[in-house]
């Protein structure tokens, strides 16, 4: 599977409720429909309802995805289940276990499958599609999404700076391999809970998070962020990220 660096639908009929209130506040929220969803695979879960500050934000559905034959990434000896992982830092940017009494910046990390088809750049005689990258993610090929939680600010854990205005229109041309900035796609509203989109820029320079969608957003003193792997469509990839926050509530 592909880990970068370290069937039931959810019903489009009631997309808007038990999905989330699928209010888009600001540019670029013409109403799209999200891929099918189903229940986040149960050890997973599990997995993200262990740690504490993150555990208000653990999503309870994601797309489809071949969550049965996820694999641990390369060298990673913590806890897994069900195409997920678990990590944390302590207040000094050191990695502790996710149980510890120091675990001061919590993530989690749902991964399966792998882009489908050949890049477009593929050697001559490569057996196989040849894909555009915005359309070789969709679900069910590939699903990579994250979760964080921290008191105080996460923006100082990204490789890019956090974006501000003017918002952009959720359009399929922001998804151009050589940007280098995060780019701000307006506040929205999920199920109650208000926050701000953004698009991450791509590898190298989105980091764990390139060519994602990052839904921010406080409760208290805690910092949440909600981390989706983009693809063409970008608005159905933004109604599939708004599904996933909303069935956290």
């Amino acid at each position: 599977m592909y880990w970068p660096r370290v069937a039931v639908v959810c019903a489009i009929a009631a997309a808007s409720a038990s999905c989330g209130d699928g209010e888009a506040v600001g540019v670029g929220s013409r109403a799209a429909r999200p891929v099918t969803m189903r229940p986040t695979p149960s050890g997973a879960l599990a997995l993200c309802r262990r740690l504490t500050l993150i555990r208000p934000a653990c999503p309870r559905r994601v797309p489809i995805g071949p969550y049965a034959h996820a694999r641990r990434p390369p060298g990673y000896t913590g806890p897994a289940a069900g195409g997920a992982i678990a990590l944390c830092v302590d207040s000094g940017t050191r990695g502790v276990p996710v149980s510890s009494p120091a675990c001061a910046d919590p993530s989690w990390i749902l991964e399966a499958g792998a882009p489908a088809g050949l890049p477009p750049g593929a050697p001559p005689g490569v057996p196989g599609q040849r894909i555009p990258p915005a359309r070789r993610t969709r679900p069910p090929h590939y699903v990579h999404i994250i979760v964080y939680a921290a008191r105080g600010s996460l923006a100082s854990r990204f490789p890019f700076a956090w974006p501000h205005g003017p918002a952009r229109p959720a359009e399929d041309s922001l998804l151009r391999p050589n940007r280098q900035m995060a780019i701000l796609l307006g506040s929205r509203q999920w199920a109650g809970l208000r926050g701000t989109l953004i698009l991450a820029p791509p590898l190298v320079f989105g980091g764990e998070n390139g060519d994602h969608l990052i839904f921010r957003w406080k409760q208290g003193d805690v910092d949440h962020m909600i981390s989706m792997h983009a693809w063409a469509p970008l608005r159905q990839a933004v109604a599939t990220l708004g599904a996933v926050v909303a069935s956290t509530r």
